[in-house]
């Protein structure tokens, strides 16, 4: 890596193993870096709206945040909106689950919400999570997108349909489902795509 500053985008996984979580990734990318780690030490999905902006406030947290509008290239992932394809759903109660489905959910990407169609949704959701907004993430000029597995298809196309995404890094099997989706209904602006063997 070239000497840069690393940045969470989007508060931790509230199940997931501390040493296995992005804090940790943001900190050993830094040292890689030879610069400065900006980690969220807190949830990404909080309680209520009170607490999160609460914690948005706290300095470690504010510290990252107010990065956000400096970053040039974001790494993120691509969830379904389904148990075990988003980070998101999975720590939501099946309440709020349901809630938002009936919105039209289809994908979610940095704890942002998409419809089919790729229109960032505006839910009550927003006010309770750590991560950055959709328009910031508009004006990053690099967005890589994991995602894997067939399961994801329609959510990776649904995001893709954004226009946020300008790399995304998938399997072979899921590319071929994805050129199937955009065969069937074609997206609404023309798009490249760079592809890597392997």
């Amino acid at each position: 890596l070239a000497p840069c500053s690393i940045v969470q985008l989007c508060g931790v996984y509230s199940r997931m193993d501390l040493h296995d979580s992005s804090v940790e990734t943001v900190s050993r990318a830094a040292r890689l870096a030879g610069g400065s780690g900006y980690p969220i030490y807190a949830p990404l999905v909080l309680p209520d709206r009170r607490t999160a902006e609460t914690l948005r406030r706290q300095p470690g947290v504010a510290d990252a945040f107010e990065h956000f509008d400096r970053i040039t290239t974001a790494v993120v992932a691509i969830g379904g909106w389904q148990q075990g394809l988003s980070t998101v759903y999975d720590v939501l109660d099946p309440k709020a689950r349901a809630g938002l489905g009936q919105h039209g959910v289809t994908a979610e990407m940095a704890a942002r919400l998409f419809d089919a169609n790729g229109r960032a949704l505006s839910t009550g959701l927003a006010h309770y999570v750590l991560a950055i907004e959709t328009e910031q993430l508009r004006r990053v000029p690099e967005v890589i997108a994991l995602a894997g597995g067939p399961a994801k298809a329609t959510a990776i196309d649904a995001v893709l349909r954004s226009g946020l995404v300008t790399t995304l890094v998938i399997d072979a099997d899921t590319a071929e489902l994805l050129i199937e989706l955009a065969t069937r209904r074609p997206p609404p602006h023309a798009a490249t795509a760079r592809v890597a063997p392997g």
